[in-house]
Parts: C-alpha cells; sequence; structure tokens
C-alpha cells in the first residue's frame, strides 16, 4: 500500500473533523486514491523497447550460474535473456561481464525452405 495514501488514512483517524461533510469529502477521496493504486497494480508490467531489467540471482550454490540474470528487448520489440557474471581484471578491476541470448524456453522462429 501506499505510504501517502496510509500516512492520510491514519490522519484522517487522529483528527477530529467537524461535520459529515468533510469526513465524506475525505473518505471519496481515499477510495478514489485506493482506486487508482489498485488499478495500477492489477495492469501488467510492459518492458519498453531499448531497455534491459537485471536483478540479482540466487545462485543455489552453483557458482557457474550468473550473478545477475533478466531481460532486454531491443528497438525492434525482440525480446532476449540477458545473463551478468561479476569479474576481476587481471588490474583488480571488478566489472560485469555478460551474455545474450534467446529466452530459454522459446523455440527459434522456423526458417522456410
Amino acid at each position: 500500500m501506499n505510504h501517502y495514501y496510509q500516512w492520510y488514512r491514519n490522519r484522517l483517524n487522529e483528527l477530529d473533523w467537524e461535520g459529515d461533510t468533510q469526513d465524506l469529502y475525505h473518505q471519496e477521496q481515499l477510495d478514489q486514491l485506493q482506486q487508482q493504486m489498485e488499478s495500477k497494480m492489477q495492469t501488467k508490467y510492459e518492458q519498453k523497447p531499448g531497455t534491459i531489467a537485471v536483478f540479482k540471482a540466487d545462485k543455489e550454490g552453483n557458482d557457474k550460474r550468473p550473478d545477475w540474470t533478466g531481460n532486454m528487448k531491443t528497438p525492434d520489440g525482440t525480446e532476449l535473456q540477458v545473463s551478468l557474471w561479476i569479474s576481476e581484471s587481471q588490474k583488480g578491476l571488478t566489472y560485469l561481464n555478460g551474455q545474450v541470448q534467446a529466452p530459454y524456453g522459446k523455440e527459434p522462429d522456423a526458417v522456410p525452405f
């Protein structure tokens, strides 16, 4: 739940409003805010073309698994899987080493013959 919404609801409960009109008005505002938040939560996230989203991966005891995994959407809309490992150069600098590939489990487009 949104922190602003929670703060506003708590503030209304703390204050002693005079008259039912103000209470009704503020309750309507809270209801509208809650409906807006619920509709935003129900919409599915869709990655925009030309962006990458990566998240820290759980290696589950396997050091060969990537440290970060995620998705990439090229400017033309092609979806790819991203895998990144934390590496160290010979000079001791830390950098990310990665791989981009077709999403796991999706069949590549068949080439017509």
